[in-house]
């Protein structure tokens, strides 16, 4: 398969899939260009950034992004900020259905109300066009998507030519998601669920999900890199002829991300939904339009969703298709390295404690955008570039939440190396 696509990339481009990363990421001078970026993630539960708040990769505790989603995202070898994010998750990438992942995005959702399944849309978008902004051959970007769609995952759609374009397809279908049933709330405890003076539900409840989502400003900060998570025998998948309550467990615990439900209860509830057991079979069964709007997303019931593959390099930074690969640096240009400390103009950044916005990165790189692109910058500057997760109802245009990767360089990478330092005396 890997050579039909080699062939497909060649003559509908002219792109060769044989094209170093390596080379791509070094300059004219031989230098590594990927030390000129530092990768930061925030999460918010919308676009707008004075809402986005600092994520800590690889924490063994979930982001709340509202009292309906909970995120957690992992990514192999992470060396980005914040500089205590430990460095790997062993007992999720050491799981052999894990073995070959780069990272993980999963969330905890509990619907609002009762929704079709085709109704939530998970996707990628970058919030310009890369074709204009970047010099991007528009028929890359179509060949690649073909290439997805057709030998990855059949689900997706995408629209390379608008001003913002995204992909997104079904999350409840998508070919490298799984998809556990959780619990659900009881009627009297959706309709007025107990909570404290910050909304959180008192401790010892046995409506665990619901509690998981809670906002929970003041959880302990992510063990450093250089003591990373251990692993347990709890983390691991248990035998699936042997019946299994997962229903005390906490997201993003792994076994709560592996395809299934987490009680009796849950089970009986996927089952009457007709979804097979199977995450291939449950995928193709969910591939149907019809079937995902008969599967309805129960109000008060926590799903949890994980999707993760291999197709991001986070360490050279580049896009991995079967059969070539992209190397952004190619075309985001060779950044700059970040000036020596108070060397460089501070920009004012709106915080809230250790977990501070990003509202000020745009000003930042917009100030950047205007000087002379680097030889090997070509059209995409130097500033900082993103792109985002995001979880959204296409009916009713609802976004539940938004996960921003931006790759930080010069100014703004100084700034966020500081604010670091600050918060958790990070190098």
């Amino acid at each position: 398969m890997a050579s039909m696509i080699k062939d497909a990339v060649s003559s509908a481009t002219g792109h060769s899939s044989s094209s170093s990363t390596e080379k791509a990421n070094t300059d004219s001078e031989g230098h590594d260009k990927t030390k000129n970026f530092r990768l930061r993630i925030t999460a918010g539960p919308t676009y707008d950034k004075s809402l986005q708040r600092v994520l800590a990769v690889n924490s063994p505790e979930a982001h709340p992004v509202s009292e309906n989603v909970a995120v957690s995202l992992r990514i192999r070898d992470y060396d980005g900020l914040p500089s205590t994010s430990p460095v790997n998750v062993p007992e999720y990438f050491e799981l052999p259905e894990h073995s070959k992942d780069t990272f993980s995005v999963a969330w905890a959702f509990t619907p609002p109300h009762d929704m079709p399944a085709s109704n939530l849309y998970f996707g990628i978008d970058t919030g310009h066009n890369p074709i204009r902004k970047f010099g991007i051959s528009k028929s890359l970007i179509n060949t690649a998507f073909k290439i997805v769609k057709e030998f990855i995952d059949p689900s997706l759609s995408c629209d390379a030519g608008v001003d913002e374009p995204f992909v997104r397809g079904p999350a409840v279908a998508g070919a490298t998601t799984t998809l556990c049933v959780g619990d659900r709330q009881g009627p009297a405890e959706s309709e007025a669920p107990p909570t404290g003076a910050n909304g959180v539900p008192p401790t010892g409840s046995e409506q665990q999900a619901p509690a998981h989502l809670s906002p929970n400003p003041d959880a302990a900060s992510p063990p450093s890199r250089s003591s990373p998570p251990t692993s347990s025998p709890s983390s691991r998948k248990s035998s699936a002829s042997t019946p299994v309550d997962l229903s005390g467990l906490v997201f993003p615990d792994p076994q709560l991300l592996t395809e299934g439900a987490t009680s009796p209860e849950a089970q009986a509830h996927r089952k009457s939904a007709g979804l097979p057991s199977d995450p291939a079979k449950r995928r193709k069964h969910l591939n149907s339009e019809s079937h995902r709007k008969e599967f309805i997303l129960q109000k008060g019931r926590t799903y949890y969703f994980d999707f993760s593959n291999g197709y991001i390099d986070w360490k050279s930074y580049a896009l991995k298709l079967p059969g070539f690969s992209v190397p952004v640096l190619k075309y985001l240009g060779g950044g700059k390295p970040p000036p020596s400390p108070g060397s460089s103009p501070q920009v004012g950044v709106e915080r809230n404690g250790s977990a501070g916005s990003v509202e000020s990165e745009a000003q930042s790189a917009q100030g950047q955008a205007s000087a002379p692109p680097s030889p090997e910058g070509k059209k995409g500057g130097s500033g900082s570039h993103k792109v985002r997760f995001f979880l959204r109802d296409i009916a009713s245009e609802e976004v539940y939440f938004v996960i921003m990767c931006t790759l930080l360089t010069g100014a703004d990478l100084t700034q966020a190396l500081e604010e670091d330092r600050a918060v958790n005396g990070g190098s």
